[in-house]
């Protein structure tokens, strides 16, 4: 071997030695913080996870066919809560300005197939049949004219993830009859947001040589821009804002996670929270606070109200996942959550995505800025519907809450305001 071709393996080794160091650079300044897993003292005995509040809508005694026919109407002051849709479902969007002209779209478990329900009516028609079996996710987002599902599915190559549009003046479809069937996305997908205006969507993708990228894409034109890449690739997205996405750690007791936000014009990512055990958040509409846990080392959560602009970090004195909750979409620092009575001090939230833990749960209004907390909705006062409520989304009004019974995949409604 000649001295030429000596120098040039040398180079060579050299360039990607500096490379390699750029990018371990790169990944401790975006999320390596020498810290120690917190060990705060909460109680990890369960107890009652909000100390003070009221119950809303008294006493329910009796149960009765809901107006939709497809389901439960529970009494009591009005109704105040209804199974709206028998069928299991993978995912729902509401859409409307009040309760008396909110729909909800909402996508089969089982099927696939797509169903309107007008809440104030009560009527339910079917508007795509397209067959996806075994539907897990579903997310819904419109134009003037169109509706756009993703549905995320398992089928014999893999998973999958299918989109389709479908008319908003569509009457119906029936048996013989049915809609387009849409296309699939790249199998990489790993986590998907919908805009605040519903009009786009995020997806995290796997990197063809490793890392992860974020897109965003229109839905009425399907242009697709990228915004940001990264060496890691298991994130979740959310998409609080119109102009700010978040990307977090997906969360483990053994993990130090971090949550970034992401300018949704320019890509600009800036940490908010780094190197914290097991981090799970919930950033709010106006990205004013995070509702944030982080794991302790002797099993349980912490739960805090982080202030995005000075940075401040308060204790909470109750203990729920953040995923559990969804921040009221106009007053600034109000909360709902699905909380049971107590939580076991287990590896959280370890346990809870191993599908380790289930509860009954009752539904709180929670103020992050004053404290003041109140219980919405009981289902357990109905003494026969046992409720382990997820998914919760709030009406544009404020009037009506929305959630999945994990125990049985059905949607509910619920009024938050007196009839």
């Amino acid at each position: 071997m000649n001295s030429s071709t000596i120098i040039k393996i040398l180079f060579g080794l050299a360039i990607v030695i500096l490379l390699s160091i750029g990018g371990g650079l790169i990944w401790y300044t975006l999320f390596y913080e020498p810290v120690s897993i917190p060990t705060e003292t909460a109680s990890t005995s369960p107890e009652d996870l909000f100390p003070v509040g009221t119950e809303v809508g008294g006493t329910v005694a009796t149960t009765s066919s809901a107006t939709s026919t497809l389901g439960l109407a529970v009494t009591g002051g009005g109704v105040r809560a209804r199974e709206l849709l028998s069928n299991p479902i993978a995912g729902f969007g509401i859409f409307g300005t009040s309760a008396t002209n909110t729909t909800i779209i909402a996508v089969d478990r089982s099927t696939g197939h797509i169903y309107r329900i007008h809440h104030a009516s009560g009527t339910v028609e079917k508007i795509a049949n397209t067959t996806m079996v075994g539907v897990q996710e579903a997310y819904i987002g419109e134009t003037t004219s169109m509706y756009y599902i993703i549905s995320r599915y398992e089928a014999n190559s893999g998973s999958q993830t299918h989109i389709q549009a479908i008319k908003k003046n569509i009457v119906g479809v029936t048996a013989s009859s049915t809609t387009g069937s849409g296309s699939l996305l790249t199998s990489t997908v790993v986590s998907i947001a919908v805009s605040p205006k519903r009009d786009r969507y995020a997806t995290v993708v796997k990197g063809s040589t490793g890392g992860s990228i974020v897109y965003i894409t229109d839905f009425a034109t399907g242009k697709k821009r990228e915004i940001y890449r990264s060496p890691l690739t298991e994130w979740n997205i959310l998409w609080p804002s119109e102009g700010t996405l978040t990307l977090e750690t997906k969360g483990s007791s053994r993990v130090k996670g971090t949550l970034l936000a992401l300018n949704a014009q320019t890509g600009i990512a800036t940490r908010i929270i780094g190197n914290t055990a097991g981090l799970t958040s919930l950033p709010s509409p106006t990205m004013n606070y995070l509702f944030s846990s982080e794991s302790r080392e002797e099993g349980g959560i912490n739960l805090f109200r982080y202030t995005v602009k000075s940075g401040d970090k308060t204790p909470l004195s109750f203990a729920v996942f953040p995923y559990w909750c969804t921040w009221a979409p106009k007053t600034d620092g109000v909360i709902y959550c699905s909380a049971p009575d107590s939580l076991s001090a287990v590896n959280l939230p370890d346990a809870w995505y191993r599908g380790e833990l289930s509860f009954d749960t009752k539904i709180w209004k929670f103020n992050v800025k004053t404290g003041d907390s109140e219980i919405v909705w009981n289902p357990n006062l109905t003494g026969t519907v046992k409720t382990e409520a997820r998914n919760l989304t709030v009406n544009s009004s404020e009037t009506l809450l929305f959630y999945i019974n994990n125990r049985t995949n059905t949607l509910w409604s619920v009024r938050l305001t007196d009839v």
